[in-house]
Order: C-alpha cells, then sequence, then structure tokens
C-alpha cells in the first residue's frame, strides 16, 4: 500500500500539486483496497514456492553435496580442510 501511495500520490502532485496529491493517495488507497480484497485471493502470486516442503534440503551442507558435480567437489575439499585445520587446532 506504501508503493501505491507514494506513486499515485507523486503522479497527482505532478498534475496538480497538493489536490492531485491528495486524490492520488485516495485512489492508492482504493486500489489497495480492491487489490487486497477482491484481486488477491482469486489470484495466484508471481512466485509461487514449486518445492514441495519433504522435496527441500535438510541443510544448505546438504544442498551442495547434492548440487552438481563441481559443487560437489568444491564442498567436500571445504570440508576436507576444515577437518584438517579442526585437527590441527584440537593437537
Amino acid at each position: 500500500m506504501d508503493r501505491f501511495v507514494l506513486m499515485f500520490g507523486f503522479v497527482g502532485w505532478y498534475w496538480r500539486r497538493f489536490q492531485g496529491a491528495v486524490n492520488g493517495i485516495n485512489l492508492a488507497i482504493a486500489y489497495a483496497l480492491i487489490n487486497s480484497k477482491i484481486i488477491a485471493p482469486r489470484t495466484s502470486p508471481i512466485f509461487k514456492d514449486r518445492v514441495l516442503q519433504e522435496q527441500r534440503y535438510a541443510s544448505v551442507e546438504e544442498g551442495m553435496y547434492h548440487g552438481s558435480k563441481l559443487k560437489r567437489f568444491l564442498a567436500e575439499e571445504e570440508k576436507r580442510r576444515m577437518m584438517e585445520s579442526n585437527k590441527q587446532v584440537n593437537n
């Protein structure tokens, strides 16, 4: 709603200064109400979540591991380096 008010208020200000800005803000509020009450419940969002919950990885590391061969190799190398550095710190 804030974006609508800002946009319509600016257009109204450019068109008819103060009264135009007030009219633009009123139009923005009306559009925001129509959008939230009528349009939004009847339409689907643009960026709908298409990955199902059971298809998601448990962690970022698991996602990196199951990615492409290059990413898997890099993840294994990083894990190996971390294990070596942990061994050196513990010794």
